[in-house]
């Protein structure tokens, strides 16, 4: 991170006294920036179509449409505070499998993780032993199935309290096929 030099009463608008006094003040502050912060970064990136361990390269796109592609995270013991950003770019079947370097490193407490829809990517951090997802689009089709499932069931509950108050109210009477047929 580079910090700029920052003039609040002036801005470094184009003709300011911090434009123009480049010797004294140093450079303007371009527009865009947060005032008087200029951020940058570098990362290095590589495109993978075949069985992976993650190095020096921050990035991976990976391309699985040739078969399926295992990334290997590197030890965790000696990356503390090393993260990789890792994106499935193909839209074919095969997927991508995300690991750490033995059994015993987890990502997210899991042994590994999958990425197998097109642009689903993953951001990993290691914390000394273990690998953490801290940002991506990556979501286990467990978790959702199990979230659908638990929103059809209160559904039905819902429903079966209806059921049981138009009972109450009037001499319509729905059956457990009826409710279990409208979803």
């Amino acid at each position: 991170m580079k910090l700029v030099e920052f003039y609040p009463e002036l801005q470094g608008r184009p003709g300011s006294k911090v434009a123009l006094d480049n010797e004294v003040r140093g450079p303007s502050i371009p527009p865009g920036y947060i005032t008087g912060v200029m951020l940058s970064a570098s990362y290095s990136g590589t495109t993978i179509i075949n069985n992976y361990t993650a190095t020096d390269k921050t990035l991976m796109l990976v391309n699985a449409s040739a078969g399926s592609v295992n990334i290997t995270l590197p030890e965790a013991s000696v990356n503390s505070g090393k993260y990789y950003i890792i994106k499935k770019v193909d839209s074919g079947g095969n997927v991508i499998t995300v690991k750490g370097n033995v059994i015993a490193e987890k990502i997210d407490g899991e042994t590994s993780i999958t990425l197998s829809m097109q642009y689903q990517y993953v951001t990993v951090i290691c914390d000394g032993s273990n690998w953490y997802i801290i940002g991506g689009e990556y979501v286990k089709m467990e978790d959702i199935l199990n979230q659908i499932l638990e929103v059809q069931e209160d559904t039905r509950d819902e429903m079966r309290l209806l059921n049981t108050h138009m009972e109450n109210i009037t001499d319509l009477e729905l059956n457990e096929e009826d409710i279990n047929e409208r979803h």
